[in-house]
């Protein structure tokens, strides 16, 4: 049964914690489409406008017509309108940007959570801002449990992987829940991107990721194999790897990654159709051609 629903990946790169350290520069927000902002140019108030950012990152502006704002923070946007304006309009303009209403930014957060679903990025967002306006997480113990991110941001993965498949995106974090939310590791506490998919596992689901029809997160049925995980996740798509599928696995405290020759598996090997966990990360690679 699909529960979640996650955009495929062709490889994971699990990140350490360190690597969130709270030590680094916080991250300013970014101007995206369908943002509203509200401009001014002080002592022209025939200049006040509070005006939606198109599809295409664009605004348009009196005096200077459309103008790229997408990608750019407050004050870069204003600096980049008081530019145009004092080219021939305006002497030392005093411009100023605001986000009214922040749209184009999102995450979703699923799975063991009171209050499932999507959610804007209004400024620099950490992980436990986001569980925490969610309503936090349902069960109650959070030792020995994971939180895993999908990350889909403008990134892109490095690496050959990245080359091939309907699914690429860039890679999944996975965070001990204990020590985000138990023990208050900042580290842990990772600043989210824009498209980041959140999921809390539940202890009876395992994940199926990267080049399947239906990639997402499934209920583990009586004597769950890689074979059941996949028909589950709908089966192969046209890019798969079926050769190199991996399963990334908790044993005794320590994550082991999982090499499955699944096209063997489905050819009758039984050594290869190994049996699903719960928790375990089944991801399919795409094949270079």
């Amino acid at each position: 049964m699909l529960i979640g629903f996650f955009l495929g990946i062709n490889f994971i790169s699990h990140l350490e914690a360190q690597e969130a350290s709270p030590n680094k520069e916080t991250p300013e927000y970014r101007i995206g489409p369908k943002d509203i902002l509200d401009i001014s140019v002080y002592g022209h108030d025939d200049l006040i406008r509070t005006i939606p950012v198109t599809q295409e990152g664009k605004i348009a502006f009196p005096l200077i017509g459309e103008v790229k704002v997408a990608g750019l923070t407050t004050k870069e946007a204003a600096d980049k309108l008081a530019y145009l304006l004092e080219k021939d309009y305006i002497y030392n303009p005093q411009v100023t940007v605001i986000v009214k209403e922040y749209v184009s930014q999102k995450v979703s957060i699923l799975g063991d959570i009171v209050k499932p679903g999507p959610y804007y990025l209004k400024k620099p967002t950490r992980l436990s801002e986001i569980i925490s306006e969610a309503g936090g997480i349902k069960s109650g113990n959070k030792k020995g449990r994971k939180i895993i991110i999908q990350r889909g941001g403008t990134e892109k993965a490095k690496g050959p992987e990245k080359k091939e498949g309907k699914n690429s995106s860039q890679n999944t974090i996975t965070l001990d829940m204990a020590k985000l939310l138990v023990e208050g590791d900042t580290r842990s506490d990772i600043f989210l991107q824009n498209d980041d998919q959140i999921y809390i596992p539940d202890p009876n689901i395992f994940f199926v990721f990267g080049e399947v029809k239906t990639p997402g997160s499934y209920m583990i049925g009586d004597d769950y194999t890689i074979v059941k995980a996949i028909t589950a996740a709908g089966g192969f798509n046209e890019w798969a790897d079926t050769k190199k599928v991996t399963i990334l696995r908790e044993q005794e405290g320590k994550e082991a990654k999982i090499l499955v020759n699944v096209d063997k598996a489905l050819k009758g090997d039984r050594k290869e159709d190994i049996p699903i966990l719960p928790n375990d990360v089944i991801t399919v690679p795409a094949r270079f051609f």
